[in-house]
């Protein structure tokens, strides 16, 4: 889905073009459009062939960085509620530990765009609902490299090794 296009001549934005697109394929996402309820900024999508086996995904946004609005998101307001959301959101819990305690909203030192917190919900055939992933961006937070290196660790720490097993050691090689 490439809403550029669209956007162009008409000027629609296109959050609001790619929201529309997936509203209107009907009966085969009517199952999603409730947890699509909780955007704040609907940022794409990426489909599969039908029957190819593989998810669809759905990209999110948001300026919001308060743990408890991250959280919020990436439950889809509650509605994950598998116990791989409790060991998530732990481990988010760790990385976000690194952080100022209250639950303010953290400003980002530089204002890009790619600066909120960005959200990866895999929608899998057959599944029960979707798998969130959540990406911080780290870089744009003013923490040094080293410490950003450092946080890599607790995903070892979590039992998760690969791909992070060598991230900081490749990174002091690298300076």
């Amino acid at each position: 889905m490439c809403p550029t296009w669209k956007h162009l001549p008409t000027g629609q934005p296109m959050g609001e073009l790619m929201f529309n697109a997936i509203k209107d394929l009907g009966a085969e996402i009517a199952a999603y459009m409730e947890s699509l309820s909780v955007r704040d900024k609907f940022t794409g999508s990426e489909g599969r062939p039908k029957g190819s086996g593989m998810p669809n995904f759905i990209f999110y946004a948001t300026p919001r960085t308060a743990f408890n609005r991250m959280v919020d998101v990436f439950t889809l307001g509650g509605r994950l509620i598998e116990p791989e959301m409790d060991r998530a959101i732990e481990t988010l819990r760790i990385l976000w530990s690194a952080r100022p305690t209250d639950d303010e909203d953290i400003s980002p030192q530089n204002p890009h765009r790619c600066a909120g917190v960005m959200f990866k919900f895999e929608i899998w055939p057959g599944a029960k609902g979707p798998v969130p992933k959540i990406y911080l961006p780290a870089a744009y937070y003013g923490k040094p490299n080293l410490e950003i290196a450092e946080g890599m660790d607790v995903f070892k720490s979590q039992g998760w090794d690969q791909p992070f097993h060598s991230y900081k050691q490749n990174f002091v090689k690298a300076l």
